[in-house]
Formats: C-alpha cells, sequence, structure tokens
C-alpha cells in the first residue's frame, strides 16, 4: 500500500480510507465513543468483535479504550477481532492496525461473518460486539461493487446479522449497533424473534431541537428490568459541537 499523509487524525491513531467504500464518518466515530467498556475498578471485556470494520475505525477505537482501562493490554494478543468481507477494505484495516500504538491487540479477519459465526459456533464467545453495518434494502445497486457491499445489506440483512452475532455472543455479551431511524425501527422488530432485547437507546439528531437521525442500540440476550433511553445533538442552533458530543468524543478527536 502506498503509504501518504492519513486521511484522518486522532489524538492516539490515524486511519488511511483512499481503498475503503466507506469512510471515517460521524456514524462510526458516535458509535466507538458511545460503546462503554467498564471502569477500571472492574473487568474490562476480554474478547470483542467489530462486525463490517471497514477502515478498522470502531475497533482501534475500543483498542484505546481497553488499552486506557487495562495498562497491560499491550501484552495480550488477540483482544479484539474485526471482521471484513471486502479485500481492499481489510487490507486498509490491517495497514492501519498496524501503524497504531496497538498492533498486537487488533486482529482484522478477511471472511464473510456468515461464513465466521458458523466456523466458530464452539469456539470462542464474545463479550461486546459492535457493527456500523448496511442498511440500504430493496434499492437500487450503483456500479461500484465495494460500495454496495458496504452500503446495501443484500450480503448480510438485519436477520442475518442478529443471528451471526447470537452466535457469537456470550450469555452475558452486549451487542451495540448504529443506524438510521427508520432501519433501526425495522432491526429492533426482529430483535426478540433473534433472542435479541434493548438494554440501551441513545436518539442522535444532528442539530438540537431537530429529529433524531440516528439511533444508538445495546441488545443484551437477557431482558432488561428497564431500557435506558437518552438522547443529544451533535451541533447546537450556531453550528458548534454540543457540550454532550464534545464529553462523548474528548478522547478521540484533536480538536477537543
Amino acid at each position: 500500500m502506498r503509504v501518504t499523509s492519513p486521511n484522518f487524525e486522532f489524538k492516539q491513531f490515524a486511519i488511511w480510507h483512499d481503498q475503503c467504500a466507506m469512510k471515517v464518518n460521524t456514524d462510526g466515530i458516535l458509535l466507538g465513543a458511545w460503546s462503554l467498556l467498564p471502569s477500571s475498578e472492574n473487568k474490562a471485556f476480554q474478547h470483542i468483535i467489530d462486525i463490517g470494520t471497514g477502515t478498522g475505525l470502531i475497533a482501534l477505537m475500543l483498542a484505546q479504550k481497553k488499552n486506557s482501562i487495562e495498562q497491560n493490554a499491550k501484552t495480550r494478543d488477540g483482544n479484539i477481532d474485526a471482521i471484513e468481507i471486502d479485500e481492499a477494505a481489510a487490507e486498509q484495516a490491517r495497514f492501519n492496525v498496524a501503524h497504531s500504538p496497538w498492533p498486537e491487540q487488533i486482529n482484522i479477519i478477511k471472511n464473510d461473518i456468515k461464513l465466521f459465526a458458523q466456523q466458530s459456533v464452539n469456539h470462542e464467545r464474545y463479550d461486546l460486539l459492535v457493527s456500523n453495518p448496511p442498511y440500504f434494502s430493496d434499492s437500487l445497486l450503483g456500479p461500484n461493487t465495494q460500495r454496495n457491499l458496504a452500503r446495501h445489506n443484500n450480503q448480510l440483512s438485519f436477520s442475518e446479522l442478529l443471528s451471526c452475532a447470537f452466535l457469537l455472543a456470550s450469555k452475558k455479551a452486549v451487542f451495540n449497533l448504529i443506524l438510521p431511524i427508520n432501519e433501526a425501527q425495522r432491526l429492533l422488530s426482529l430483535c426478540e424473534k433473534h433472542h435479541w432485547y434493548v438494554a440501551k437507546l441513545t436518539e442522535v439528531s444532528s442539530v438540537v431541537g431537530k429529529p433524531a437521525t440516528r439511533l444508538l442500540l445495546s441488545l443484551q440476550k437477557v431482558k432488561p428490568s428497564e431500557l435506558q433511553r437518552c438522547s443529544f445533538a451533535i451541533r447546537d442552533t450556531n453550528n458548534l459541537y454540543t457540550e454532550e458530543y464534545k464529553a462523548l468524543c474528548k478522547d478521540f478527536y484533536l480538536k477537543f
């Protein structure tokens, strides 16, 4: 891969995304920042999987979080698996991981998650699963096959995603996703059929006072006693980042 300046720089790592159909975007940053790991007083998630890693952004954000919790994390290989079906994206994710502070902590796997889940049935289970999945369905495909894979769910429906995650998840696992509102509602309608329950839901609007455009979802296998629900906006009416968004992303954005 030709080494040029990174396309996006964070406080502790950088991302190159010129070979990926899906570039660094707010959805990925939101999901990585929102996916909480236990505090330093508790044991961190031991096994994490990022489904459809793309550039490796979310896996790298979680590695940064995990490393801040477990000071000896660099000595333990294989903490985070990151699955990607597209060869070019997988190769770029490997490049990004190799040029990060945590090259031994993230394992980039070029595979179809449906095959990987079936192959992993009798193996290790994951405590935390994250995905910023393709969500366009029943829509016209474009001429770019790589972009179609990244954006359209023809190759991985929501039902298939939920089923794969269930196979890979430990009993007490958390499965975090981000989706546009309409697509999130469609996924939510399928959750109980696939033995997932919503534990936490955060509505995200682009500007204060505007309707939410994204949902951050946290699913688990055990039905919670109550649903944790909240909301925030990314920008205020002056087009400045809100304090809520800055607090969420302060460990990653250079400008924060």
